[in-house]
């Protein structure tokens, strides 16, 4: 209910915007824009529900409306933007899976002494509330707010060396849902579930060149997850990474990170992982190109803790013209959460996009997404196609 009676006001707000924007758009030079905006997608699914028990898997046809509208003001010490915007989901045979999802994300960051900056955001958007699953699929979204208040400082050392360090103040709330969480003994379920916690978390990154087209970095983080539902284990996570980025040969682009890190629950004990991640970007004669990614991370959703995840990618292009373009990715992905049977997923997705305009474009789109593992309560098959249009002023 609450929702729907949000949208009414958040749709005359959007138009508010778009009024303000067209006016101040006559002083772009001054540093306003105003960006509307709109992606429709016709969607087939044969896996709905997203293997749901007790649900009918069969499959159904969509239709996906998000039209959106951006504000924003920017000069040397002030950057302020509002991005306001619906999706509305429909499907031809499963209203229980109708949805209406809200975006609202407003930020101001300003300049308050030389290399000190404040950063002040609102973000009301749905969040996945599944890792393992398609993240964008409406079965497995859940309207969140998540309020960020964070300080920067900049400093430029000797020898082009950069320092950073800063801190950030979150709350997060969810809506009420059903949740599973993965144990060892066996999954279990709270039908009444809302994700609420209080997070604080400090970066210190060092940047230095270390030679034509080569330089490194060193990051450190540390946070304290503060749940308001004493059934989650509040924790403590701590990560250092040593890194290297690279462009000396003209059409390949390198990163490569090696750390370690560790998740500190209270009253569970401590978990530890190395981090890492070796990305190679490589431009190819006649248009193509290949990516590839190896990673060891943190990551983390709605149900459950932050969580290692260790994932590889790999995907192929081609530029086909000047307005077409053809890609295909795989993926593939292992997690758990503290000490639970491990889950894993993998997938394809094929991409077939033409570019209308700048301002335009059409996309056909396959992906075959699949879930299995040990944790054995989100096992599922899915294959999907998306024709899309999205428009950006």
């Amino acid at each position: 209910m609450t929702r729907r009676l949000c949208i009414p006001a958040l749709l005359a707000l959007a138009a508010g915007l778009g009024a303000a924007g067209t006016a101040l758009g006559e002083g772009e030079e001054e540093g306003w824009s105003f960006h509307p905006g709109i992606r429709t997608v016709l969607v087939y699914d044969d896996e709905a529900n997203l293997g749901k028990p007790g649900q009918s898997n069969e499959g159904d046809v969509g239709f996906w409306i998000k039209p959106n509208v951006e504000v924003g003001y920017k000069t040397p010490d002030l950057d302020l933007g509002a991005d306001v915007g619906l999706d509305l989901r429909r499907y031809i045979t499963r209203d229980a899976l109708a949805d209406e999802l809200i975006y609202a994300n407003a930020f101001v960051e300003a300049g308050l002494l030389p290399g000190l900056s404040v950063r002040l955001e609102n973000d009301l958007a749905p969040q996945y509330r599944q890792l393992g699953l398609p993240e964008e699929h409406g079965a497995n979204l859940i309207q969140a707010n998540r309020t960020d208040a964070g300080l920067r400082y900049w400093r430029e050392l000797g020898g082009n060396t950069e320092l950073e360090i800063g801190g950030t103040g979150t709350y997060f709330l969810s809506e009420r849902f059903t949740a599973g969480f993965p144990s060892a003994g066996g999954p279990t379920f709270d039908p009444n579930y809302r994700a609420t916690f209080w997070q604080a978390t400090g970066i210190a990154d060092l940047h230095r060149p270390l030679g034509r087209s080569l330089s490194g970095h060193l990051a450190t983080q540390a946070g304290y997850r503060d749940y308001a539902d004493g059934a989650r284990a509040d924790h403590t996570n701590l990560a250092m990474t040593l890194g290297l980025e690279s462009e000396r040969f003209e059409t390949l682009e390198l990163v490569l990170e090696a750390g370690y890190g560790a998740i500190l629950f209270d009253g569970l004990g401590t978990v530890h992982q190395p981090l890492g991640k070796l990305s190679l970007r490589h431009q190819l004669p006649r248009g193509f190109h290949w990516s590839a990614l190896l990673a060891n991370r943190f990551r983390s959703n709605l149900v459950g803790n932050e969580v290692f995840e260790s994932a590889a990618e790999l995907g192929l292009g081609k530029q086909l013209g000047e307005r077409a373009d053809a890609s295909v990715q795989g993926f593939v992905a292992r997690f758990e959460d503290r000490g639970a049977p491990a889950d894993f997923y993998w997938g394809v997705e094929t991409e077939l996009g033409f570019d209308l305009t700048r301002q335009a474009r059409l996309a056909l789109t396959y992906r075959h997404w699949r879930n299995t593992g040990d944790a054995g309560f989100d096992d599922m098959a899915q294959n999907a196609v998306f024709a899309s249009f999205q428009f950006r002023h």
